[in-house]
């Protein structure tokens, strides 16, 4: 619930929308129904979903009162809130059976960085194998190109079966690995 409420009135409110239209797309409309979430306007500004990237979504919610987009929070609507529970890694219990790659920027504005630094060891707890680069300074779009060459390595060697802990130490990057190396 106070997820939702910050992102109503925050910068990145279309998060919102996003999070519904990616789940609607995963589950279908019978599992994840828009009209239980969604106003006829929030259907609407859904379409954008299809063709604006991330920044242009934002300047088109910019005007937008997303409550009046919203005909309910999905965690108060149960078919919703379960499936929001299932796509939370912090609610995993279980590792996924695939090596995983958290990168943040430092200086992120959008997910504070602490979030994947509790992720990161909520999930080696549960055993799951990945790896942690924090780059110094980036920002949550920043951090883009300094990682870019190091990560397509990373998933190369994934697909060639290299095994994990990876080797790999992108510069300006603090790298976690779990299992530890």
């Amino acid at each position: 619930l106070l997820v939702n409420a910050a992102l109503q009135t925050s910068p990145y409110k279309h998060y919102i929308a996003m999070v519904a239209a990616a789940i609607n797309a995963a589950y279908g409309d019978q599992k994840a129904d828009l009209t239980q979430v969604l106003t006829p306007e929030g259907l609407e500004f859904l379409k954008n979903m299809d063709t604006m990237c991330t920044s242009e979504l934002g300047k088109a919610a910019a005007g937008l009162d997303f409550t009046k987009l919203q005909k309910a929070d999905p965690s108060t609507v149960p078919a919703w809130n379960q499936l929001l529970k299932d796509n939370d890694p912090g609610t995993f219990t279980t590792p996924i059976p695939v090596p995983l790659l958290i990168i943040h920027g430092g200086n992120d504005e959008q997910i504070p960085v602490v979030s994947s630094a509790l992720l990161f060891d909520q999930l080696c707890k549960i055993g799951q194998v990945e790896q942690r680069w924090v780059f110094a300074g980036q920002s949550h779009a920043g951090v883009i190109a300094p990682s870019f060459n190091s990560m397509m390595t990373w998933i190369g060697d994934r697909f060639a079966g290299k095994p994990m802990p990876d080797a790999i130490r992108p510069e300006g990057a603090v790298v976690q690995s779990c299992p530890s190396s």
